[in-house]
């Protein structure tokens, strides 16, 4: 078990370590007790939920391969680790699957399956990291509200009505090397900044790749955004960093938008494209980006004109697609 681990610490350092803006990532806690559910063992326990309540901070809850019916809560710091993420499956009762609602939660290795609401849903929490899973056939994949330090890492997410991965008012997390596919959104960020999303496939999304409202100060580098009605979407927040990402037979590859201001504020507002690959464009002259602007006049609200076309540059487009690959995982 501690061997484990320390792999995936290991991978965890080697993704973080490539990154622009790298935040920590807090040591798992292996020194505690293992819990097991399912298996043959004497003194096993039959539902994770159990053996949740059972634990103490710290411990671990280790899951064997099978099918379990449940909507599980953690509220304690503890590792919750599948035998595999292909077998080990936690189907819903139509609810959320998994909610957490403590610090230094660590869970991997499971398929989390068919709900009507979300699959993880993640509020008030420090240090969780989400690794290594298959969450698919929801509403919302993965629901983050006011967290810091959320790691999203390596899972692959798909078939969910809405978002594959939502965060809101979150802030300096990571969102890194997962595949996102065949959601409504896959990706989408709400009044949240400082945020890493780097390294992922986000691929046949109905709507849009990212979606990103009133956030700003994120870095989005090296994704792969493809085969969606949009690749990125931008509304309001400013100063996010958008460099070697793949936009590729997307219907339109970007937008951003900005409602509600005063002229004199336009320029305030920006964003920071560079680097990019773009399959439209076989220049290295500046590839431009359009946007759009509702722009208020005065202090008054209603009197105004839009919308306003506006463009951004992507001073220096990339001329050949970059290799983003997925890291295999422990």
């Amino acid at each position: 078990m501690i061997k484990r681990v320390g792999a995936i610490l290991l991978c965890i350092f080697l993704i973080t370590s490539s990154l622009v803006i790298v935040f920590p990532v807090e040591a798992l806690k292996v020194n505690g007790n293992t819990l097991y559910v399912g298996g043959s063992g004497p003194g096993n326990y039959t539902k994770i939920q159990d053996a949740i309540d059972a634990a103490n901070s710290g411990d671990t809850v280790f899951v064997y391969s099978g099918i379990f019916y449940e909507n599980v809560v953690i509220n304690k710091s503890i590792n919750l680790m599948g035998n595999d993420r292909n077998s080990t499956i936690i189907d819903s009762y139509g609810g959320n699957v998994l909610t957490i609602f403590a610090d230094f939660v660590y869970i991997s290795g499971f398929t989390i399956q068919n709900g009507e609401q979300w699959g993880i849903w993640i509020e008030n929490s420090k240090n969780p990291i989400i690794m290594n899973n298959i969450i698919r056939n929801f509403y919302r994949g993965i629901l983050v509200l006011s967290s810091t330090n959320v790691n999203i890492i390596g899972n692959i997410i798909y078939g969910n009505d809405d978002t594959g991965i939502s965060i809101d008012y979150t802030f300096y997390s990571m969102i890194t090397s997962n595949t996102i596919a065949e959601n409504g959104i896959g990706i989408q960020v709400f009044a949240s900044s400082y945020n890493n999303i780097t390294g992922n496939i986000i691929t046949k999304n109905h709507y849009c790749g990212i979606q990103h409202f009133y956030s700003s100060n994120n870095l989005i580098k090296g994704n792969t955004i493809k085969e969606s009605q949009c690749g990125i979407a931008i509304d309001d927040g400013s100063k996010n960093i958008i460099t070697q990402n793949n936009f590729i037979s997307n219907i339109g590859h970007a937008y951003f938008g900005h409602m509600r201001r005063w002229v004199p504020l336009i320029f305030l507002h920006k964003h920071y494209w560079n680097n990019n690959y773009w399959d439209d464009w076989k220049t290295t002259d500046p590839r431009p980006i359009k946007g759009e602007w509702y722009v208020l006049f005065g202090f008054i609200v209603g009197i105004g004109i839009g919308p306003v076309p506006y463009w951004q540059f992507d001073w220096h487009p990339a001329q050949e697609p970059y290799d983003i690959p997925i890291p295999d995982l422990p």
